[in-house]
């Protein structure tokens, strides 16, 4: 079984959970800031990754690639600036919510910018998953009062 993919995996999820744990333990902190020392730190990791395992360090400027590349590097701290903002709102296990929203994103623009087909499972899917964000993450709680446990 191909282990190092799920590994890289769990590892992002662990990495995303971190994430969140510490940016609720630094409230009050702007996102810009907290994204720019993120994405420095996961900038390093990552060239530090692709020397030890000595990986070409070329500029993939071949046709097409400039524009993914710009929306690549506007979107990254953008995103992580909301999900900052989001994170620093709301609980942690209702921010881990919005992780399933990014294929909803990505996807149509993967459409748009690479001419990749979108299927019918997504069509027929991203609805549900709206759905499951908004019951999991955003509908008032419907549980009755605890008289035992007042607010």
């Amino acid at each position: 079984p191909p282990v190092l993919p799920l590994l890289a995996v769990v590892g992002a999820a662990v990495a995303t959970a971190e994430a969140a744990l510490t940016v609720r333990r630094i409230p009050n902190e702007h996102p810009l800031s907290v994204n720019a020392v993120g994405m420095s730190v996961g900038a390093v990791l990552l060239l530090l990754t692709s020397v030890v395992r000595s990986e070409p360090h070329e500029a993939p400027w071949v046709a097409g690639a400039a524009l993914p590349l710009l929306v690549m590097v506007v979107t990254s701290p953008l995103l992580f600036a909301l999900y900052v903002v989001v994170v620093q709102r709301w609980s942690a296990s209702a921010a881990a919510y919005q992780l399933v929203l990014f294929p909803l994103v990505s996807i149509p623009l993967s459409a748009i910018l690479l001419d990749e087909s979108i299927s019918a499972s997504l069509l027929l899917g991203a609805p549900l998953v709206i759905l499951g964000v908004y019951v999991g993450a955003l509908a008032p709680d419907r549980r009755p009062a605890d008289p035992s446990n007042p607010p």
